[in-house]
């Protein structure tokens, strides 16, 4: 199934690989999407301290953390952005490296919206 689209952007979680991750189990679906909620906040707030201290290592690791957890929940297109910066952490100007931190915070508060109205909806 194709994510739904919204406007011109498709969902920000592919609900259908998302349950297909949790076996189909809405509990574990709404456990999973709040640990990452949870822990979003934090490498995002990482990714924001590497950036402004000009730590190249510690915002790969960073970055490679948002990566996997949104990976796990099947928000695509946050986990490549996560992967882009990543994978140009070392080389990164401070200039390029707000340009895809912006990116990032803005895809993470369409996920995180996304997931409080999937969750709404659930309860």
């Amino acid at each position: 199934m194709e994510p739904q689209v919204t406007g011109n952007q498709a969902v920000p979680i592919d609900v259908q690989s998302l349950h297909e991750r949790c076996l189909g189990d809405a509990a574990f679906v709404r456990e999973v999407l709040g640990i990452f909620k949870r822990q979003g906040v934090t490498f995002v707030a990482n990714l924001r301290r590497n950036l402004s201290d000009g730590d190249a290592v510690g915002l790969a690791k960073s970055a490679h953390a948002l990566k996997g957890s949104a990976a796990n929940i099947s928000a695509c297109a946050l986990s490549a952005l996560s992967g882009e910066l990543e994978a140009s952490a070392a080389a990164i100007s401070p200039a390029e490296g707000q340009v895809r931190m912006a990116a990032i915070a803005t895809e993470f508060e369409r996920v995180i919206a996304f997931i409080d109205a999937m969750t709404a909806d659930s309860e």
